[in-house]
């Protein structure tokens, strides 16, 4: 569902809507935007030109996307940009030719929207996420992360779902930090087994490579939910596989901290 707002336009019925000067909030995925121009087909595509474009709840947002054009399918839901750029506090960060995202919880192969934090030890971090839909049960996220301080993170987190598995592993791997003077880790594994008898198997274990790796990066590596923005990123998987009644578990919960 979209709202928009405008100091003046036109309508048709086979043309759509016109609106000069327009502000637009998209409800369903908590996004809003500015453009000079912004025509509404019947067919239910968002036009846009000199576009911004922000998912950031707060009122003055820390990040804004900015392209000179924007088509939005809303039936589809995937959106399209040419000549964007992401400002951070107001400071260009990132410029491409063309960006394609979905909107809402589509899966699609893509780049999704870049991710930022900032901490006195690591400074600046910026996050490029891509997103591998390789099946309608299995999907890859490679994510990158490039800190001011320390360099960059590879990042990722691969899922699969089956009948009676969920299995998610996701890791982070940084070749050299600048600031710890040697290379940093991280794996996780965690995974969810439907057994006979209603019975459920859990797993979840961890792996550092050091007994400081929580600390230095608990607004990064592993701990992305603290990251600014609050991006959405995909899809989820189906759940079907998970929706059969527990009666009773077994659990087995393993960390690991090897100290460098």
């Amino acid at each position: 569902m979209v709202r928009i707002t405008g100091k003046g336009g036109s309508y048709s019925p086979t043309r759509g809507a016109v609106f000069n000067s327009a502000h637009f909030t998209l409800l369903r995925r908590n996004a809003r935007g500015t453009a000079s121009r912004l025509r509404l087909t019947p067919l239910g595509i968002l036009q846009l030109r000199h576009v911004t474009f922000t998912t950031c709840k707060l009122p003055k947002p820390s990040w804004v996307l900015r392209a000179s054009s924007l088509t939005i399918d809303t039936r589809d839901r995937i959106g399209t940009g040419r000549d964007a750029r992401v400002d951070l506090h107001g400071i260009p960060l990132l410029y491409t030719p063309w960006v394609s995202f979905p909107v809402g919880n589509v899966r699609k192969t893509g780049f999704l929207f870049p991710t930022f934090g900032n901490t006195s030890t690591s400074g600046l971090q910026v996050t490029t996420p891509f997103y591998w839909n390789i099946a309608p049960n299995a999907d890859l996220t490679l994510q990158p992360t490039e800190y001011q301080r320390r360099g960059i993170d590879l990042g990722g987190e691969a899922r699969l779902l089956t009948a009676d598995d969920r299995t998610e592993l996701d890791w982070d791997y940084l070749p050299y930090d600048s600031a710890y003077h040697g290379s940093r880790s991280r794996i996780r594994l965690r995974s969810e087994t439907n057994l006979p008898g209603g019975l459920r198997l859990s797993l979840d274990g961890e792996n550092v490579s050091d007994s400081q790796y929580f600390e230095d990066f608990a607004n990064g590596p592993g701990r992305r939910e603290h990251r600014v923005p609050q991006s959405p990123r995909r899809a989820v998987l189906p759940q079907r596989a998970l929706e059969r009644p527990r009666h009773g578990a077994a659990v087995s919960n393993h960390r690991q901290h090897t100290a460098g």
